[in-house]
């Protein structure tokens, strides 16, 4: 099922795309979206049922078809999954890279999506509202971590990049640099939770910034967790993971993938796409990337099942707000006496 949301306050549009359980009997037939091509049985009536919803987030510079091959296998195993295309950071479009509104803007994507979903017509019969998890790539997973209580700040930036040579870094050459330094980081500690406390379940692939998740950082971080890593060549990237496992206060479940890259666990792109985006597209060969899906799915539908869709999920406590109390400051001296005047006035004046 695809659906798009306009929201004119913001300027925006919503463009999302969902994967549901059906039984219907019409045959699958092959659906074409922006270049995308898979087979589906397209707006058959949902199954009976109550399911578990799963939002999707994408990498940069990825859509809500970017992860087709999961959502359809996990509607299949009877979850509903809804991704979309995250307006300011796209395949299209991505005005907000390496800045802190990129983060702040999809965390408020998926939650609006997560609302707008739970009260469609047609799904809303079908879900169970009590149980919704979040599967992010790169930025997406850095998302789900926020939507799951993460408060990130950049104690660990400061000297991240001390020993960088290499102008190809995704965080350290100096365009990369410069950006975080003065687009994300004057904006954190982040005070203000932005997480969603309908978030019980969170599978984070090769999430970015991993050096903001800070022992402190997480110290809020609540939902059940799969962390999934891949064996990254790129030393800062390496750096960058490194330890993560061990800064959640509830330690996390972890899949390593046999890969340099997790945009290899991602459907295979369209053709007319893989020259315009080969980090995403050209990682690995097609029977690689099937054979590294197929081992990646028996872990994330075992994950989901165990902490979203049977027995009871995790409960989720209200987010802080750590912002600084705003102190009431003593009345000048000469708003002091004008008081009493007055109250002297007042006393007069019932006499």
């Amino acid at each position: 099922m695809s659906m798009s949301y306009s929201l004119p306050e913001e300027g925006l549009r919503l463009d999302a795309a969902v994967w549901y359980p059906t039984n219907s009997r019409r045959s699958s037939s092959t659906v074409r979206m922006q270049g995308w091509s898979f087979r589906a049985v397209k707006n058959a009536a949902p199954a009976e049922g109550r399911f578990p919803l799963v939002l999707v987030s994408h990498p940069s510079a990825g859509s809500r078809f970017t992860a087709w091959n999961t959502a359809m296998a996990l509607a299949g195993e009877g979850f509903v999954v809804a991704a979309l295309t995250h307006p300011m950071d796209n395949l299209d479009h991505m005005p907000y890279v390496l800045t802190w509104d990129l983060f702040e803007r999809r965390c408020k994507d998926l939650s609006r999506l997560a609302d707008l979903i739970l009260v469609h017509e047609r799904l809303a019969p079908v879900l169970d509202a009590g149980r919704v998890g979040v599967l992010g790539y790169g930025a997406g997973a850095t998302t789900a971590l926020l939507l799951g209580g993460a408060l990130p700040d950049c104690s660990g930036w400061e000297n991240f990049c001390e020993d960088t040579v290499s102008s190809r870094d995704p965080y350290c050459n100096k365009w990369a640099h410069g950006r975080i330094s003065t687009e994300l980081c004057p904006r954190l500690p982040l005070t203000r939770s932005l997480a969603d406390t309908r978030v019980k379940a969170v599978c984070a692939v090769a999430p970015r910034f991993a050096m903001l998740m800070t022992d402190k950082a997480l110290r809020h971080f609540h939902p059940a967790l799969l962390l999934v890593t891949t064996d990254t060549q790129q030393t800062h990237e390496r750096k960058e993971i490194a330890g993560l496992e061990r800064r959640f206060p509830i330690p996390p479940e972890h899949f390593r993938v046999r890969t340099e890259s997790a945009l290899s666990l991602l459907a295979e792109c369209p053709e007319e796409m893989r020259d315009e985006l080969p980090d995403m597209c050209l990682t690995v060969d097609s029977d690689v990337r099937s054979s590294l899906h197929r081992q990646f799915m028996p872990v994330l539908v075992h994950f989901l099942n165990s902490n979203l869709a049977l027995g009871t999920p995790r409960f989720i406590p209200a987010p802080p707000d750590l912002a600084p109390a705003v102190e009431e400051r003593p009345a000048a001296p000469e708003k002091k006496a004008a008081g009493k005047q007055r109250r002297r006035t007042r006393q007069q004046t019932d006499d």
